[in-house]
């Protein structure tokens, strides 16, 4: 499945485009499969995914949930304020 992922912030400046495109593999798909696609394909991210979490269809995701084409996925960095 071809997963596209919206980017913000460090993420996106780290990689210079707002989005990324990705093949994941995975009978379902899964955020889990999506994350080990995201550190192979993109080593610039490497460091940054695992203080991230995804959302998928603007709700947070759970790495087992399983993906779809045409779900609207972000990957979310971590957010610190008071």
């Amino acid at each position: 499945m071809l997963a596209c992922v919206k980017l913000f912030g460090p993420m996106r400046q780290a990689v210079g485009q707002n989005e990324l495109s990705l093949l994941v593999n995975g009978d379902p798909p899964t955020c889990a499969g999506l994350r080990r696609e995201i550190r192979a394909g993109e080593p610039r991210l490497a460091k940054m995914l695992d203080g991230c979490r995804f959302a998928v269809n603007g709700r947070f995701a759970l790495e087992e949930q399983s993906l779809a084409e045409g779900d609207e996925i972000a990957l979310i960095g971590f957010v610190s304020g008071g």
